[in-house]
């Protein structure tokens, strides 16, 4: 269920002079959330008891999160960039010998060897890498195989919340999206919390949203070709504004005829846009799609 606690912003003073005194990077979306009540949701939000599977946090900047996944007891290994926010680690490594650093950049690490056998993934994710760390976490739609998901127990993380809209979106909703498809095909995505810009320190010109992603066991619907089904999701919601059936013809699915009689057989209306058309319609239209080729 998705709270909204916009009313009721504490931010903790000292963690605002902490930030203020590093100094941030703009170009490296530094924004800290400085809020202990929303931190603690976070934690709560990971809810391993006992608190034995390990952490990877993406983005760890100062340690303020990791060290409320600290105090709880989780093992957690921090992934950091900046060399200033390294230092800080280190000085909560002194007290939690239980925190591991690594100082690179997120998208040249290989996560499922941090997470394997079984581990979860936390994070601010920065707003500049969230389309690449997204997919690094989930995958290209069309590989089953992606070994991340079979070792992920599940990820926890905050990002823009039009982006978190896009991700747990339903068919309809104006956010609805190929980023929704492609998540939702092979993970379960939940909204947590929205977290009011002012939360944060500096505050960033947009608010954030807590999402849970929890790997599925076999996808949300079966589907004959994984690839070809990835075709059509993409080709669909090229053109957003244009009818599903236009972007069809577009994309060289069929003439206009057989495209409008495989619609009315699949009961989806020729004047729909992509955006309101269900998943379970986009696998029936992709098996036909198949089979009339």
């Amino acid at each position: 269920m998705l709270h909204s606690l916009r009313w009721n912003v504490s931010v903790n003073k000292a963690l605002v002079k902490k930030a203020k005194a590093l100094r941030l990077k703009k170009g490296l979306s530094q924004n800290f959330l400085v809020d202990d009540s929303y931190l603690q949701k976070i934690v709560d939000a990971v809810s391993q008891k006992p608190t034995a599977l390990p952490i990877v946090e993406i983005g760890a900047g100062a340690g303020f999160l990791t060290e409320k996944l600290l105090r709880a007891d989780y093992r957690v290994t921090a992934i950091e960039i900046d060399s200033k926010m390294i230092r800080q680690l280190q000085l909560l490594q002194q007290q939690y010998p239980q925190l591991q650093i690594i100082h690179q950049d997120v998208t040249t690490q290989d996560l499922d060897s941090l997470v394997a056998p079984r581990g979860i993934i936390v994070g601010n994710i920065p707003y500049h890498l969230t389309g690449p760390i997204l997919f690094q976490i989930t995958g290209e739609l069309s590989n089953p195989d992606y070994p991340l998901r079979k070792h992920l127990e599940k990820a926890v993380l905050m990002v823009q919340k039009e982006v978190g809209e896009r991700l747990t979106a339903k068919p309809g909703d104006s956010s609805y999206s190929q980023l929704t498809l492609q998540a939702q095909f092979w993970f379960q995505v939940t909204p947590l919390i929205t977290i009011p810009k002012n939360a944060y320190y500096p505050s960033p010109q947009v608010d954030s949203m807590v999402i849970q992603l929890i790997p599925r066991e076999i996808p949300a619907i079966t589907v004959q070709d994984l690839a070809f089904f990835s075709r059509l999701i993409k080709q669909s919601f090229l053109h957003r504004r244009k009818t599903l059936l236009n972007n069809l013809k577009i994309a060289g699915f069929g003439t206009d005829t057989q495209l409008k009689l495989l619609l009315e057989q699949l009961n989806i209306p020729e004047n729909y846009r992509p955006q309101s058309v269900s998943m379970e319609k986009f696998g029936a239209l992709a098996n036909a799609l198949l089979a009339n080729q």
